[in-house]
């Protein structure tokens, strides 16, 4: 999910770009469950400067600080999604959200996505009736804990419930 902060500017979102650790995934990724904002993706190691074409393209180049694409000598990101059209004459996309997959139906995992870098571009920023500017912004993903597998509410339900018809059995042969 990508929301804009309306509290901080209004903006229209126009592009997702990203690098990630792993570049073996990216022959299988797809995305599933997408905001119909997003009108395009691409996927190519170190490939990916733009996305869409003619009038509805968008890239995130310039200064090497506000992108992420331009670390450890790349060229270009490993991925991109475009956003909506240009300007907000035909949408002014707030927030979106997709689902990344496998192709080859192999589960993904946080680590697949460890320490991939992002950026996004946003159009049309500023205050309701000045938004003249322009912006981009970067990140890196960093895992937190490995989480420990969770039973799914079901199973720690029956779990549960088992444990506690063991604890009661025990209690009446004591």
């Amino acid at each position: 999910n990508v929301e804009v902060n309306s509290s901080v500017a209004l903006a229209d979102l126009r592009g997702i770009f990203f690098n990630v650790a792993n570049e073996a995934i990216l022959p299988e990724l797809d995305i599933i469950n997408a905001s119909p904002d997003i009108k395009d993706f691409v996927f190519e190691a170190n490939s990916i400067n733009q996305v869409g074409s003619g009038k509805n393209k968008v890239a995130l180049k310039g200064e090497k600080t506000l992108n992420p694409c331009s670390t450890n000598g790349n060229s270009g990101c490993d991925g991109g999604l475009l956003i909506g059209s240009s300007g907000i004459g035909k949408d002014d996309v707030q927030s979106l959200s997709w689902t990344f997959t496998r192709q080859d139906g192999t589960p993904m995992t946080l680590a697949d996505f460890e320490g991939m870098s992002w950026g996004v571009r946003a159009t049309s920023v500023g205050s309701e009736g000045n938004r003249e500017g322009s912006t981009k912004l970067v990140g890196t993903l960093f895992a937190g804990p490995n989480p420990e597998e969770v039973p799914e509410p079901t199973t720690a339900m029956a779990l549960l419930s088992v444990s506690a018809g063991a604890l009661v059995l025990k209690r009446k042969l004591i």
